[in-house]
């Protein structure tokens, strides 16, 4: 076989010292011959060049094959470095860590058939790449260095066997230090310690110009100004205050161990978990709709401080709350058009607005407040013993503002006017009646709310003795009522769920339903109670589970309920339910109820219908409706006019059995007479004398 004669002539690096590049490749050349010596002219051959470390049998670190063509001198070059590398690749042969040697195996015909020609050691020259790797870092000029020695140890695969002291980075002069990616300036570290990245004159010890990311913790011991927007994709924890000009993006959770004052909006669009939530400013709290928590709430309070939790507190800082404070308020509709649906509002015992006037122009000029407590000042006392004298005492003067808010001036017991000797003077009881109303009611407040909690009322006694005036005990009872709350909502009825007795029925509002042993059906007829299906109940109670809320209906109690009527309807007509099962009623008028209709009595129309079909009509339910008196005050009506036809019979029978005793005496008076004149025409004797004797005279 033919061999290759290797001759080492020159490796020419591809950077100087000027360029201050480390050469990525060596130029290698050399003169081919065949066994017999003779030059391969004109030659294409293939050749596998390995780099070989810690000896001529070491561990192959790298290896490459070049394809080249001989001159007709026989010499050929190629770049070590460029050819077709297999493994690893030419940068990343560590030229310090041991010696080197260079194995060259050729094929003659160019293929991959490859024999060893031979390995040699790599001496001086191949080690000048491992030189302008650190070297380039020191200055051309070292004489005019400062102190300090160029490092000869750096290599950017890794470095070991460095002493921090001497091996560094950096300059021993007062310049900038600057890193360059794609000859573009990326960071500078100027001479005076500040570090700027995408800015060339930082004007802080770190100058960010760009975005930066913290994949973990970012500790800031004192003040934090951000300019822009603040992504943090983990923990942040701040020493100190943190001062945000704009907008700030927490990816993760954010744990505000004190107090978080929010002077502007506070838009919260995930879910939250509060332990006190306090909005005292006033303005607008709006939660985002598409939220989820689940139950398709916009806002969920809960509380897991266990048995003894509470909900939501809402305070008005208000002493005496009235109708003009909305504790909550409800609305429908967007934010330009919405309108209250419903309100939690407080209450005042009494509604100063409404009254006032009222009062001031036509109560309080009439009331004579001692007549209130029983008493009569202006007849004075009359007790006067003859053994001294009597000095007749002022009583108190009480004025009522419109707020019935009390006013007594002090008032003195009748002053008694002893003798000059008068062992009873130390009795003297002078002033002890003074009464003070705002003492009285600081101290009875609370025994008279107690009273009127548990409907004790009768067992205050609010003579002049205990309160002093009736005047008082209604200020305290003022107090008492005062600040509570009112419900208002456009519901009009009261409604509770209950079941139905056959759960396949549908029902629809303002149907008569009859209830049977706690169930409903259209079925009134011995019915327990009758009702109606309620439409818009402003409060409904005996919530059934979700699941079983098909086995149940609402049904109104008390209110106002559209019902389902037949027929003609005049307001103030009692609605009775049909009596055929069909969810109807018909309206009976007051003079017409009868007791068969008591049975099945809805209500009272509260409006009037005209339709002689179907048709609603609102009827009050659930209060009284004094049919009881209808029925009775008919039942007195018709008893009376019976009572009133038995009394004209029975004096018509004794007028007719009057005159009738009239006749008969006329009638025996006049026969009487008329006997009286046949007896004297016959010469007999009056009533009463003996006849005389007459001669019967036959004349047969």
């Amino acid at each position: 076989m033919k061999h290759l004669s290797i001759i080492l002539a020159l490796f020419i690096f591809s950077a100087t010292a000027a360029q201050a590049q480390a050469p990525s490749a060596m130029n290698y050349q050399g003169i081919a011959r065949d066994a017999s010596g003779s030059l391969l002219q004109n030659t294409e051959l293939s050749l596998r060049i390995s780099i070989l470390q810690g000896g001529a049998e070491g561990e192959n670190v790298y290896s490459e094959v070049h394809q080249v063509v001989t001159d007709r001198a026989g010499q050929f070059s190629l770049r070590l470095g460029d050819g077709l590398a297999s493994g690893s690749s030419f940068d990343m042969i560590d030229w310090h860590r041991d010696h080197h040697w260079l194995r060259v195996e050729m094929d003659e015909t160019g293929g991959t058939d490859f024999a060893l020609l031979g390995t040699s050691q790599l001496l001086t020259v191949p080690y000048a790449m491992y030189a302008v790797q650190a070297g380039s870092l020191a200055p051309s000029d070292f004489n005019a260095a400062p102190s300090g020695s160029p490092s000869a140890v750096w290599h950017r695969v890794g470095n070991r066997g460095t002493n921090p002291s001497q091996d560094f980075v950096g300059t021993t002069d007062n310049v900038d230090l600057v890193f360059r990616t794609n000859d573009v300036e990326r960071v500078r570290f100027t001479a005076s310690g500040d570090v700027g990245i995408g800015t060339s004159s930082p004007a802080a010890k770190l100058d960010v110009n760009g975005d930066v990311h913290i994949a973990t913790d970012l500790d800031v011991d004192n003040d934090a100004e951000i300019g822009n927007d603040l992504d943090v994709g983990n923990d942040a924890s701040i020493g100190m205050d943190l001062d945000v000009g704009k907008n700030t993006t927490i990816g993760g959770n954010a744990h505000i161990k004190g107090d978080a004052m929010i002077d502007g909006a506070l838009d919260v669009s995930g879910k939250s978990t509060f332990g006190l939530f306090e909005v005292s400013a006033a303005g607008d709290l709006t939660f985002d709709p598409s939220a989820d928590d689940g139950l398709n709430h916009v806002a969920l309070f809960g509380n897991t401080n266990g048995n003894d939790a509470d909900g939501i507190g809402i305070k008005i800082s208000n002493g005496a709350t009235d109708e003009n404070n909305n504790f909550v308020t409800f609305y429908s509709g967007t934010a330009n058009s919405a309108k209250i649906t419903g309100r939690i509002e407080g209450y005042k015992y009494v509604p100063l607005k409404a009254n006032a006037q009222f009062w001031s122009d036509n109560l309080k000029p009439a009331i004579e407040y001692w007549k209130l407590i029983g008493f009569n000042p202006s007849a004075g006392l009359s007790f006067k013993p003859d053994y001294f004298g009597l000095s007749l005492g002022s009583w108190p003067s009480i004025s009522v503002s419109k707020t019935f808010s009390v006013s007594i001036s002090g008032g003195s017991w009748p002053q008694p006017q002893w003798p000059t000797i008068n062992p009873l003077s130390i009795a003297d009881p002078k002033n002890w009646f003074n009464p003070n109303v705002s003492e009285l009611i600081n101290k009875f407040e609370p025994l008279v709310c107690l009273a009127f909690e548990n409907d004790w009322k009768s067992l205050l006694q609010m003579d002049v003795a205990s309160l002093a005036t009736f005047a008082a005990r209604m200020e305290l009872e003022a107090k008492c009522k005062d600040g509570g709350v009112t419900y208002g909502s456009k519901g009009a009825d009261y409604a509770e769920w209950l079941p139905k007795s056959d759960v396949t029925d549908k029902f629809m509002f303002g149907q008569i339903v009859g209830v049977k042993d706690g169930k409903i059906s259209l079925t009134t007829d011995g019915a327990d109670q009758v009702m109606s299906i309620s439409m818009a109940p402003v409060v409904i109670g005996n919530i059934p589970p979700v699941s079983e809320e098909g086995n149940y209906e609402k049904v109104a109690f008390i209110g106002q309920v559209p019902v389902m009527v037949k027929g003609h309807v005049d307001a103030g007509d009692y609605i009775v339910a049909s009596g055929l099962n069909d969810g109807f009623g018909f309206g009976v008028k007051p003079e017409e109820l009868t007791i068969e209709h008591l049975p099945r009595i809805l209500g009272r129309a509260l409006a009037a219908s005209a339709n002689d079909n179907a048709d609603m009509v609102n009827t009050l339910i659930g209060v009284k409706t004094n049919e009881w008196v209808q029925i009775f005050r008919s039942q007195e009506k018709r008893i009376t006019r019976l009572e009133s036809q038995v009394l004209e019979h029975s004096r018509t029978v004794a007028a007719s059995q009057d005159d009738r005793m009239q006749s008969l005496e006329a009638e025996n008076r006049a026969l009487r007479e008329e006997m009286r004149a046949i007896r004297t025409a016959l010469g007999l004797p009056k009533n009463g004398a003996t006849p005389r004797q007459a001669k019967y005279v036959d004349n047969r």
